[in-house]
């Protein structure tokens, strides 16, 4: 806890010099920094956490690190609770739940653990969470855009299943000169349902956007990214909103994976090409 106080410290300082500067410093490595979490200290809290009834030094160490200013730190001490079904202050999951960060991580958590009527329901509503969502489909070293807008749904079917693909705008930095989309779904129709879950697709559908060219999440229903397709000025929204739909739509069935994915598809190649 000692080491992990110095390291916030540290942390602390270097946010404040950089908001000294006129420019910050790019990070390439990681989109929050400060904020790395600890598992040497969870696996610590995991192995004394029988011990806190009996043993009040336990419940101190507990809570200091609920009152970590690593938010990742935080937030897995507060899942261990939840996970545990030790009594959590309401404020604490309502400080996680306002955060777009962690609002969705803690909404499936939660759902994971059939605890969701605990969820604070004034984030618990589809534009909160797909925002959300939107900010957890980043990879660890992607820093957040700077700005995000969202712009209107549409409707979309896949496989049977009905629902609604919400769009935003984004720039990665406030200065850029043009703005770009992004795409969060499959939403449900029904509100109360939020979003479909992934787990029941089959492999007919194909995602080119998952980071591992074999994944076994490529047969998922994801809709969720933040795309290189660039807003153009001369071009009614409207209209390429309906063509980014159809090319993600077209883009999840293998046999036409080929002509919407932009990216590079080496999912078919033979090992030994990749070496």
């Amino acid at each position: 806890m000692k080491k992990q106080a110095i390291e916030e410290k540290k942390s602390a300082i270097e946010k404040a010099e950089d908001a000294k500067t006129e420019t910050k410093p790019v990070n390439l490595y990681r989109k929050n920094e400060g904020d790395e979490g600890n598992e040497e200290l969870i696996l610590y809290a995991t192995l004394l956490l029988p011990f806190r009834e009996t043993n009040p030094v336990v419940n101190d160490v507990l809570k200091q690190m609920l009152a970590s200013g690593d938010k990742r730190l935080k937030y897995n001490t507060t899942y261990l609770f939840l996970r545990h079904k030790i009594p959590l202050h309401d404020t604490m999951l309502t400080y996680f739940a306002k955060l777009d960060d962690y609002r969705y991580e803690l909404f499936s958590d939660m759902r994971v653990l059939k605890i969701l009527d605990k969820f604070p329901a004034a984030f618990k509503n589809q534009q909160d969470l797909a925002k959300s969502k939107l900010f957890s489909s980043t990879s660890y070293y992607q820093e957040k855009p700077d700005s995000l807008v969202f712009i209107d749904s549409l409707p979309a079917s896949v496989k049977n299943k009905k629902g609604f693909v919400f769009f935003y705008k984004y720039k990665n930095k406030k200065d850029d000169l043009y703005w770009k989309l992004a795409t969060v779904g499959l939403l449900s129709a029904d509100n109360s349902d939020l979003n479909y879950d992934d787990d029941d697709d089959d492999n007919e559908m194909y995602s080119p956007y998952t980071s591992n060219w074999n994944s076994p999440n490529s047969g998922k229903i994801v809709f969720t990214e933040f795309t290189d397709e660039k807003i153009k000025e001369e071009v009614p929204l409207n209209e390429q909103l309906a063509k980014q739909l159809k090319k993600i739509i077209y883009s999840k069935r293998k046999s036409a994976r080929i002509f919407y994915n932009e990216g590079n598809d080496y999912s078919e190649m033979p090992y030994r090409y990749m070496d």
